[in-house]
């Protein structure tokens, strides 16, 4: 017989892809399992599987692979499997998936293989040994046949010897991984009723029964069949094992709960749904593990078996719907994430009532539109955005579509839905923006008070500021939700133009004033108009809560020196030069003085104009006809106070109060 290989065996290798990696430096190790798995198949036949034995030995040197062998009782390397042997990308096994390369791979890993084989003759039992190496001129050396000693059992023993570096230095330092591989790879064998006994030793560790090792640790397992349309005219047939293992067996480089693909009764692919779960550890102990099985996958798998060769959008659709059985079988534990999600959306939803106008009944909204792996508010607050816009997005096209009907009975049905969808966002828009209030009302009430208690120091001014108007900003740099002008009158919240901690001469072109007082002491707070050229200007002065010492620095005084600064320079204008108002003599002002009424404070105040009590006797406020100047101070208590009646109404309406 012709002993050398029918190819260029130096070629072929290198036509075979398999880089270093953990996995990869296993796999010829499991290469040499599933032919013992064929060979007891072949010897017993596939209802007898379990008269089969295998024992696999790793063998290590400073706890690093060294070498690796496999042991079996099949039926041994007879002539016509010895044919198949030698012959490149054989057919033999072409029914049971194989792709004539295993040995192949044997030598990308190591750097050579001893192989003692026994088989049954017609007469007695022979034996055929060799060695294997990576050399075109003579890849079989030491090649010795003859008849077997008595006693000789039928079975072979494939070693692999000396791990290459490349691959010595990334394969599992771990003990315990090795086992855990096995298991995973074959697993499809392992947890079938007619499965060969797999015993494993590495290096000087016990024997390990790999089936009843994996049996023992299960906890629950079910078996079904699914059909998963892979496109409108192309379906396939899947069968999956759901387990529930103990924890210690997880995939670490993948994750906790992993799917398995199969191709003929092996592991070709496999990925991690933690993130698809919103879950790690099930029940506080278990992992989930999906072996799955198909004719399809038997097609489709390359020949170094590390991946499906089938196009991505196909994988897409598989993996959906091996993910919707998957979740029937962990029912109980998705609804333990459910639950989770509900509580955090019902939170959502209380911070943000116009989201009720799009989530209905909110466990469908969930099970449709949350995956499973948003866990935390944010990410559910935007989920229900993403929904909310596109639901008002979808009522506009609506709307416009009712606009150009010719079908009055559609135009009708069709408009009460509009109509009903908006009245409802209204309703829960006004419902948010009121809890907003409150929420901001609560802050800058507790801002009033000490920072500092053992020092009785207060928050600076600055603080209140900016709770009511960001600092240092014009209305060209924001948008109208994020002032909250309202606490000092409601009539400000409508203004079209204001200008928070800005030097005078920024909004007034004409004007050269520099002053910018010292923000920790007072600041030129707010310059704000209404359209129209008999609405007055009006400015807001913040002063630090608690304050005592005003000495000369009244602050009436510097609200009347700011309008005469304004009134004696011409227009004001925004960021584009769009004139905004026309300051003159007529120009009538209002002032808010934001100050808690101390007695510096009203010594500050001897000889002003701002004299008179206010209604509750709290404020003052005072009236000056020369420069058609009103001017009232505002104490923070009244401040608070009066922002909360005005508003009282609807945070009863709301249950909002605290």
């Amino acid at each position: 017989m012709d002993e050398n290989l029918e190819f260029t065996l130096s070629g072929r290798l290198r036509n075979i892809v398999l880089a270093p990696s953990a996995r990869n430096s296993v796999l010829p190790l499991f290469e040499a399992i599933t032919n013992s798995l064929h060979a007891i198949e072949d010897r017993f036949g596939p209802d007898n599987l379990n008269t089969g034995k295998l024992t696999i030995a790793i063998e290590r040197e400073n706890g690093r692979i060294t070498s690796c062998r496999v042991d079996d009782n099949g039926e041994g390397l007879t002539p016509q499997n010895y044919k198949s042997f030698l012959t490149s990308d054989s057919t033999r096994k072409i029914a049971r998936g194989g792709k004539g390369v295993g040995r192949l791979l044997w030598l990308k890993v190591f750097s050579h293989i001893d192989i003692d084989s026994y088989y049954q003759s017609e007469e007695s039992i022979n034996r055929l040994s060799f060695r294997f190496t990576e050399s075109d001129k003579s890849p079989i050396s030491n090649k010795k046949i003859d008849q077997a000693q008595k006693g000789a059992i039928v079975g072979t023993s494939v070693r692999m010897e000396k791990m290459k570096d490349s691959f010595q230095s990334r394969a599992p330092k771990k003990k315990g991984t090795i086992e855990a591989e096995i298991i995973r790879h074959f697993v499809s064998y392992l947890i079938s009723d007619n499965s060969p006994s797999f015993f494993l030793y590495d290096d000087d560790s016990e024997k390990i029964n790999l089936s009843d090792y994996f049996r023992d640790h299960i906890h629950e397992q079910l078996r079904e069949t699914i059909s998963i349309n892979i496109d409108s005219d192309h379906k396939i047939d899947a069968s999956i094992h759901h387990l529930l293992i103990s924890k210690q067996l997880r995939d670490s480089e993948l994750g906790h709960n992993t799917v398995y693909l199969n191709a003929n009764g092996r592991n070709v692919e496999s990925y991690a749904i933690d993130a698809q779960l919103g879950l790690t550890t099930l029940r506080d102990e278990f992992v989930y593990m999906g072996v799955i099985s198909s004719q399809y996958f038997d097609e489709y798998v390359s020949q170094e078996r590390t991946h499906l060769t089938i196009d991505s959008h196909d994988k897409d659709a598989i993996r959906r719907e091996i993910f919707e059985s998957i979740k029937k079988f962990l029912a109980p534990d998705i609804a333990e994430v459910r639950d989770d999600q509900r509580e955090k959306a019902e939170k959502v939803i209380d911070s943000n009532p116009r989201f009720m106008s799009i989530s209905g009944d909110l466990d469908k909204f969930l099970e449709t539109k949350v995956p499973l792996s948003m866990r935390n508010e944010e990410e559910i607050h935007l989920a229900f955005e993403r929904e909310y816009r596109r639901e008002r997005n979808r009522y506009a096209k609506d709307y416009l579509k009712i606009r150009n009907s010719q079908d009055a009975a559609s135009i009708k049905t069709r408009l009460e839905k509009y109509v009903g969808f908006m009245n409802d966002d209204v309703k829960f828009t006004l419902a948010e923006y009121v809890i907003r209030r409150k929420a901001i009302l609560d802050v800058v009430t507790d801002a009033h008070g000490y920072q500092d208690v053992e020092k009785r120091k207060h928050h600076l001014e600055q603080v209140i500021h900016e709770y009511i108007c960001p600092m240092r900003s014009t209305t060209d740099d924001m948008d109208y939700e994020s002032h909250n002008l309202w606490m000092i009158d409601d009539r400000l919240a409508f203004y079209n133009y204001f200008a928070s901690d800005k030097p005078i001469k920024n909004v007034q072109p004409g004007n050269s004033d520099r002053r910018k007082p010292d923000i920790a002491l007072f600041d030129l707070g707010l310059g704000l108009r209404r359209e129209g050229s008999d609405q007055p200007v009006v400015i807001v002065e913040f002063k630090r809560p608690g304050r005592e010492e005003y000495s000369n620095d009244s602050p009436v005084q510097q609200i009347v020196n700011y309008i005469m600064s304004l009134r004696g320079n011409g227009s004001v204008k925004d960021k584009n030069g769009r004139v905004l108002a026309n300051l003159n003599e007529n120009t009538s002002f209002i002032g808010y003085i934001i100050a808690d009424m101390t007695n510096g404070l009203r010594g500050s105040l001897l000889g002003s104009f701002v004299n008179r009590r206010t209604a509750d006797g709290i404020g003052l406020w005072g009236f000056e006809e020369n420069i058609r100047t009103y001017i009232e101070i505002i104490p923070y208590e009244k401040l608070f106070r009066d922002a909360k009646c005005r508003n009282e109404v609807f945070f009863t309406k709301l249950k909002l109060q605290s």
